[in-house]
């Protein structure tokens, strides 16, 4: 008698269902928070170009705030990218590859513009401190905290 399980039944004792050739298992999207899950500080000589969300451990869903303009919010698309959906009251929701765009498109909105846009300075997140208040933190400080210079 032999001892190794197909692929059907492995799955069948998992799961408890029948599962059939052909079918897909369908992963549940993570829920989103209100914060980015906490990574571990890095002490590097220099600190790595940022190209990606999940370096700082943000999540797709989680919502970033416009500095000084709560109203206008960014939702992160994807966590291999910098992608960014940004929703303007009074103008439309629209896609960017990445903070700076995000900033260009924001000053255009408010007729601030700048010749030099970073993004990631202006773009952030609410968190609480020790004692429950609630702090704006931008993209930049989250980044600067996780990859301490040596």
């Amino acid at each position: 008698m032999s001892t190794k399980q197909s692929f059907t039944e492995k799955a069948k004792a998992k799961t408890g269902k029948s599962v059939q050739a052909g079918d897909v298992a369908v992963a549940s999207k993570p829920k989103a928070t209100s914060q980015p899950t906490k990574v571990a500080k890095q002490v590097v000589k220099r600190r790595p170009n940022l190209i990606a969300w999940a370096q700082l451990g943000i999540k797709v869903g989680q919502e970033l705030s416009f500095k000084n303009h709560s109203d206008i919010v960014a939702t992160v698309q994807s966590e291999v990218t910098m992608e960014l959906e940004v929703s303007i009251p009074d103008g439309d929701t629209f896609r960017t590859p990445g903070l700076m765009v995000a900033e260009k498109k924001v000053r255009e909105h408010l007729n601030t513009p700048k010749k030099n846009p970073q993004g990631w300075d202006l773009w952030g997140f609410t968190e609480k401190d020790d004692q429950g208040k609630e702090k704006w933190k931008s993209v930049y400080a989250l980044y600067t905290s996780i990859f301490v210079l040596a």
